[in-house]
This record gives structure tokens, C-alpha cells and sequence, in this order.
């Protein structure tokens, strides 16, 4: 499972959307992509990342993170981060910053 904690107003998280949508939209076997949006952070609230998505045509689950629990568990101090879990939901590789197409590849490819 990968948890990709992103917001509207941060430039890196818009970035790094096309490599997003192309692993996904690739498939992949033995990696779920999750988007965790920080939504405390964001001065549309739901309403903004709801078109945001829309309008990003988003091609997976995205959830928010209204308490900022989520980010408080896994350690988020910015935004993008990117975190890994393996299957017994241990954290086993993290990514402060955009990612790109090339890592989570790699990533892919180290879990089969």
C-alpha cells in the first residue's frame, strides 16, 4: 500500500500527478495507490478538493485526513510525502517530496 499525502495549494503535489496517474493507470499487481489529502490545510475544505480531483481526473481512491490523525501517525511534516506499507501495514520506505515514475517502479518491482 502506498499513501500519498498531498494538498491542493502545494505546487510539488500537483507536479508529481502525472506520474501518479500513469503508474496507475499501468496497473500494478502488487501496489494500491492511496491519496490522503490534508484537508484541514485547504481553504475550499471539501468542496475544493472534490473539483480538484475532478478536474485532475484522478484514477484512484483518494481520502481525507480531516483531524490530521493520519499524518500524526505516519509522521508527515510535509507536503508531498509518500509512505509505503508493506502487507502487515509496517512502514517500510517513505518519500518527502514529489515522486516520480522511476521510483515507484522500483518500488513496484522490489515487492514482487
Amino acid at each position: 500500500m502506498v499513501l500519498n499525502f498531498w494538498a491542493t495549494w502545494c505546487p510539488p503535489c500537483v507536479a508529481e500527478l502525472p506520474d501518479l496517474k500513469n503508474f496507475v493507470a499501468e496497473g500494478s499487481k502488487t501496489v494500491t495507490l492511496v491519496g490522503i489529502n490534508a484537508i484541514a490545510t485547504e481553504k475550499d475544505g471539501t468542496a475544493g478538493v472534490v473539483k480538484f480531483v475532478s478536474e485532475h481526473k484522478t484514477n484512484w481512491a483518494q481520502l481525507t485526513d480531516p483531524e490530521g490523525e493520519l499524518q500524526k501517525h505516519y509522521a508527515v511534516a510535509a507536503l508531498p510525502t509518500t509512505v509505503v506499507l508493506d502487507g502487515k501495514g509496517r512502514v517500510i520506505a517513505r518519500h518527502e517530496g514529489a515522486v516520480d515514475l522511476a521510483w515507484l517502479k522500483l518500488l513496484e518491482a522490489l515487492q514482487q
